[in-house]
């Protein structure tokens, strides 16, 4: 039975489920064989959900790809996976994913050639007749009640029936009974010839036997799914059964418990049963799992460290020195400690000058986990922040960076906020107090903003509770300059002359925001105030941070007016001291609201009527712009560039900028929607006097035909327009050199960092480094931490190694080819949502297959790794944009057996 325990050995190794791969194993093909119409009635469930290319995919073959956990469930329902659950006192989310990854491989296993037999293999039949090992029940195979039912009273279990049906028409006839069930052949076709061969029990004088004393020992999974308990499991009788779900109910709530505890009465007492509802009030945190069997009690899931430790402990200090307490290996544990060991190797390896984006880039590689719902500082960070003081004290003055943090979007929108200001506020005294400057950190709480994951699965929830950092501002890039200008010339440069800027335009309750203004500080506060009246998810865009500009006089009273502003299509605009209104409202409104603003700025703020849409002014507005004296015209001289931002989301321009008239934004706006259509851009540009003429204008139209590539994003400023967005570098050097020929030499076209290519250089220098950094004795998981540091950007359709990661994979095998043997290295392929699902099956396999030959051919050993393709499946990213699906399509490595 070499292929079955192979297979066994995997599932125990892979997913962590021990002794209990083999019983999952036996129901694997309990579902095969047992369905309606045997193997081929299998495959026509896939058929019937729509997934029977997937199905058919796996006939002969040996390493097919796994099912995602949904596809699973619409084949064979909820309700065939979680019995099975309960039957072997797994967690669902452990047997759903056993299933997914063992039903393929089996059918590829009983289908050599690619075609259904006519009998099944003899290692099969072998199989069903072995005993089951440490199969919960002994050796019924997880089907206990069948089970007996045979042999108290020769009846099949329910699952035998379609298995015998389908041997006898395989030829297989009634063999597979004494194969299945020696002791019990088939019951006679009379019921008179089986009476007297019971006659003779009385004569047999033997005392009944006492019953076996249970053996295996209780378990109880249960998951914390964002405050709902998914559990599972099997108890010894009803009342510790009730027990259990009394106690689950008196901590989540009657309604909160998915699941069921199954009753087994060759199962042990349950010594952990006194504490339970203690026990269950410390896995009260979203993500947890625990595992209950014995005297053992494992903890995982997607929770970060501090609070497995916190639970470790609890629970420790609730069951004593009776119980082991252990951690589930799942994906999470140790990912904290592994992150923030890399980014400590690569905050010894920065050199000497390093900058400040050279310092975040590092320190962004960290994760600086807090407890759920706290903002104390985990001590397992403390010595990676006194590595991170120091660097930051070796940057040159002139330096500010923002310390962001962010939660998931689970509870009260503002409580977020408020959280995430206390861990960054937390963060940055830490590295205060570890020597970095003051002055250099600026902490500042997003809450549920800005999601880099879905939050939808937990491990997406996890990886948006985060802390970033972001270089907000540069020492100048020639400060001789200044020392060498006469003595009054640094007060009058350093001197504010251009008025500070805010757009809102209220587009059916989302507030689109650009402008411009002195500091970070008023741009907090601005934000602040736009969430604040707004909500957090309904403000886009951003106000930009320029030193030349004024202090904003309507700050103080910003949160008060955005009351009044609430009105969808209305534009307003504050520019110095002055405040105009527009926007598709009728005037009568626009007069209230003038009014109202009003009463709120006193006479601080002038509050006038806004020039309307495409060039055109009404009388008294253009007399407006003509009273001034000729006097005046040097104070408004524009001092600041035009800026046009334009990015292509699949098709829809989202816009903003700042330019100087309304002729102008009504020329952009005019050339936008003739180019990507009415309907097709959002956002707007404001109207700020101050700004520059737009030397771009005049050939705009023809160059948004350029510009019309999906994930592209080109920026207008002055003389120069910049290139950026998901697109390859190839692409982009077309529509530079596209630009170039459109707009002549008065326009310098150029890229906007990073580029795909440089990000892609940048990942690679830093898994290279990660590699050349590796200690004597360093593991294959030191090795698959390093490349996963790596990107391998393939080629669109393309399975070739890029030339760009050559080398890297090259050092890679000189590291692995030294590792003892026994390690087995799982390279996974990944592509994006795009396409053919059953095409990106296909083509991830064969680009996981390309990286494994690359690094056999470079003297990595071939038995050393496997290749999987899992298409779209795991998502890293939001495919909903062209950096998302750029992340998601990707090369992982995985170790999944050890020496």
């Amino acid at each position: 039975m070499a292929l079955i325990d192979a297979l066994i050995d995997d599932l125990a190794s892979r997913f962590k489920l021990g002794s209990i791969a083999a019983p999952l194993t036996r129901e694997a093909l309990a579902l095969i064989v047992g369905a309606d119409g045997g193997i081929a009635g299998f495959l026509d469930l896939f058929k019937r959900a729509g997934l029977g290319g997937i199905a058919g995919s796996w006939l002969g073959q040996t390493n097919p790809a796994p099912l995602t956990a949904s596809d699973l469930e619409k084949a064979l329902g909820a309700p065939a996976i979680d019995s099975i659950a309960h039957r072997l006192g797994l967690a669902l989310p452990a047997v759903s994913a056993g299933l997914s990854y063992a039903l393929p491989r089996l059918v590829g296993l009983l289908t050599p050639n690619g075609a259904i037999p006519e009998t099944l293999p003899a290692e099969i039949m072998g199989f069903f007749g072995a005993p089951a090992g440490n199969a919960p029940g002994g050796d019924d195979h997880g089907h206990a009640d069948e089970v007996k039912k045979i042999r108290t009273r020769s009846v099949a279990p329910g699952w035998l029936w379609p298995v015998v049906a389908v041997a006898a028409v395989a030829g297989l006839g009634w063999a597979v009974w004494p194969i299945l069930f020696p002791s019990h052949p088939p019951e006679a076709t009379t019921t008179q010839s089986a009476a007297p061969a019971a006659a003779p029990a009385p004569a047999v004088a033997e005392a009944p036997k006492p019953a076996p004393a249970p053996t295996t020992p209780s378990t109880f999974a249960v998951h914390n799914d964002n405050g709902v308990a998914v559990i599972s499991g099997a108890v010894h009788d009803d009342q510790t059964r009730g027990s259990i779900l009394d106690a689950l109910k008196g901590v989540f709530g009657a309604d909160k418990i998915k699941g069921d505890v199954a009753v087994d009465a060759n199962r042990t007492s349950a010594p952990w049963l006194p504490n339970v509802r203690a026990a269950l009030e410390a896995l009260k945190i979203p993500g947890v799992s625990a595992a209950f069997e014995g005297e053992t009690v494992k903890v995982g899931g997607a929770i970060v460290d501090a609070d497995r430790e916190t639970i470790t402990a609890s629970l420790k200090a609730l069951l004593g020195n009776g119980a082991t307490i252990g951690g589930i290996a799942d994906a999470f544990a140790g990912v904290e400690a592994s992150a923030n060991s890399k980014t400590a190797t690569a905050l010894g390896s920065l050199q000497t000058g390093f900058t400040g984006d050279d310092l975040v880039a590092v320190l962004n590689q960290a994760m600086f986990s807090f407890p759920y719902g706290k903002a104390d500082l985990p001590a397992s960070v403390q010595g990676l922040l006194g590595d991170v003081s120091a660097s930051l004290k070796k940057l040159p003055p002139g330096y500010q960076i923002e310390v962001a943090g962010y939660t998931d979007n689970a509870g009260d929108p503002n409580a977020m906020v408020a959280l995430s200001q206390q861990r960054v506020d937390a963060v940055r005294d830490a590295l205060v107090k570890g020597g970095a400057p003051a002055d250099l950190l600026v902490p500042k709480g997003y809450g549920g903003a800005d999601p880099v994951a879905s939050n939808d699965t937990e491990e997406g929830r996890l990886r948006n509770r985060r802390i970033e950092f972001h270089v907000l501002k540069k020492p100048s890039a020639a400060p001789a300059a200044v020392t060498a200008q006469a003595p009054a010339a640094p007060a009058s440069a350093a001197s504010p002359t251009t008025p500070s800027t805010l757009s809102i335009d209220d587009d059916n309750g989302v507030a689109n925001i650009s402008g411009a203004v002195h500091d970070d500080q008023t741009r907090g506060s601005i934000l602040d105030a736009l969430r604040g009246a707004f909500g957090a998810d309904h403000v886009k865009g951003d106000v930009t941070v320029d030193p030349t500009r004024g202090d904003a006089p309507w700050l103080a009273h910003l949160r008060a007016a955005l009351d009044t502003l609430k009105v969808p299509g209305l534009q307003a605009v504050f520019e110095g001291g002055a405040l105009k209104l527009g926007g598709a409202i009728p005037d009568v409104d626009r007069d209230k609201i003038a009014a109202a603003l009003g009463s709120v700025f006193g006479g601080g703020v002038a509050v006038s009527p806004l020039g309307e849409g495409f060039g055109t002014m009404t009388g008294g507005e253009k007399a407006a712009t003509t009273a001034p004296a000729p006097a005046a015209a040097a104070s408004v001289t524009p001092a600041a560039p035009s800026m046009l931002s334009i990015d292509d989301e699949n098709g829809v321009a989202a816009v903003s900028g700042s330019v100087h008239d309304d002729q102008t934004r009504g020329s952009i706006l005019d050339a936008l929607k003739a180019a990507f259509g009415a309907d097709n851009v959002r956002g707007d540009v404001s109207v700020d006097p101050t700004r520059a003429d737009a030397p771009w204008l005049a050939n705009l139209r023809g160059a948004l035909d350029a510009l019309k590539v999906p994930g592209l994003k080109a920026t207008y400023e002055g003389g120069s327009v910049k290139l950026g967005g998901a697109i390859p570098d190839a692409d982009r050097e077309k529509i530079a050199a596209s630009l170039k020929s459109v707009f002549g030499e008065g326009i310098t076209v150029a890229s906007l960092a990073p580029s795909i290519g440089e990000w892609e250089s940048s990942a690679n220098a830093r898994a290279a480094a990660a590699l050349g950094a590796l200690k004597t004795g360093y593991t294959a998981a030191d090795v698959v931490t390093a490349l996963n540091l790596s990107v391998v950007n393939f080629a669109t359709d393309s399975a070739a190694v890029p030339e760009s990661v050559i080398g890297l994979l090259h050092d890679a095998a000189a590291s692995l080819k030294v590792l003892p043997q026994g390690y087995v290295i799982e390279i996974a392929g990944y592509t994006d949502n795009t396409g053919d699902p059953d095409g990106n099956l296909v083509l991830s396999r064969q680009r996981a297959e390309s990286v494994r030959a690359m690094l056999i051919m470079d003297g990595a050993t071939e038995d050393m790794f496997t290749a999987m393709g899992y298409g779209a499946a795991d998502p890293i990213d939001s495919n909903d944009t062209e950096e998302g699906r750029l992340h998601n399509r990707r090369i992982e490595y995985h170790v999944t057996k050890t020496p």
